[in-house]
């Protein structure tokens, strides 16, 4: 693993992580994580990655983990949400030009995962597939994500856990560390400014006619925790799977029981990547 920099195109230093096989390339998987999160945290993720012959690349986003050295802390810069956007764009370009060809896919969890969502539906790249893990499903149903690091959410599982991440995950350990990563949850103070812009975004890429107009040629597959609150227990998801499946998208879904929002760090984790392990394989056959 290294990490390096990307200059955007306003100028700014964007880190990321890269993991890169010993051998030959199958493709790339470009990682966008969410909320009050960082790249690091998907370390056992692109170790499988690697394993399998897939080359990893995962951002800070702006106002997040060691790119927020050049943003400030929860800050996106002058372009706001679109920086963020273009900053996806130009990550897919370099693992692509650096892979030989191959196909690259794009994963986002939670807010990241609307964030890939908006980076197809603006840009209709050429890409091998898109996994959209923890999405909220909706635009209603963002604004859980927020409350759960405000502390509302959380208390819903106050008779289980004293953790104050518990939504996040079963897995009591996970929980802990990302409490206590100095890039996560309530160490990073969002700005007013990029919280509007992500709820003003959800908006527009779960809207109707931005759904129908994504390329049908760009599979999707869409995973969720079926006690994840911030997706309403996965119904969002399976409505947006249903949206999706009715325009004529190339769709698959798991559906986790018992899991709740971050996947990739519950006790279904080696389940969750040797799904995605499997359906990259199926399309890349």
């Amino acid at each position: 693993m290294d990490i390096r920099t990307l200059n955007s195109a306003d100028g700014m230093a964007i880190r990321y992580r890269r993991w890169l096989p010993a051998g030959r390339v199958r493709s790339a998987l470009v990682i966008v994580h969410g909320i009050a999160d960082h790249s690091g945290r998907y370390a056992t993720f692109a170790t499988a990655l690697v394993e399998a012959g897939h080359a990893a690349y995962a951002v800070d986003l702006r106002g997040h983990g060691l790119t927020a050295e050049a943003t400030g802390v929860g800050e996106t810069g002058p372009p706001g949400i679109d920086g963020v956007i273009n900053d996806v764009a130009q990550l897919v370009e370099l693992a692509r030009s650096e892979s030989s060809g191959t196909p690259v896919f794009v994963f986002g969890h939670s807010i990241g995962a609307v964030i890939v969502q908006a980076f197809v539906q603006r840009h209709h790249p050429q890409i091998g597939g898109m996994i959209l893990c923890g999405s909220p499903g909706s635009s209603d149903s963002v604004r859980r994500i927020f409350e759960g690091f405000r502390g509302s959410t959380t208390r819903q599982y106050r008779a289980r856990s004293s953790e104050r991440y518990d939504w996040l995950s079963r897995d009591v350990e996970s929980v802990r560390a990302y409490a206590a990563d100095p890039f996560c949850g309530d160490n990073i103070a969002m700005s007013y400014r990029y919280v509007v812009g992500l709820v003003a975004l959800t908006m527009r890429v779960m809207r109707d006619d931005a759904v129908a107009g994504m390329p049908a040629t760009a599979p999707i597959l869409l995973l969720s925790g079926e006690e994840d609150l911030a997706s309403s227990n996965a119904a969002n998801v399976r409505r947006l799977h249903a949206h999706l499946t009715a325009t004529g998208q190339q769709v698959t879904a798991r559906y986790y029981p018992q899991a709740r929002h971050d996947l990739l760090h519950e006790v279904v984790a080696e389940q969750v990547q040797a799904d995605i392990l499997s359906w990259i394989g199926d399309h890349l056959a």
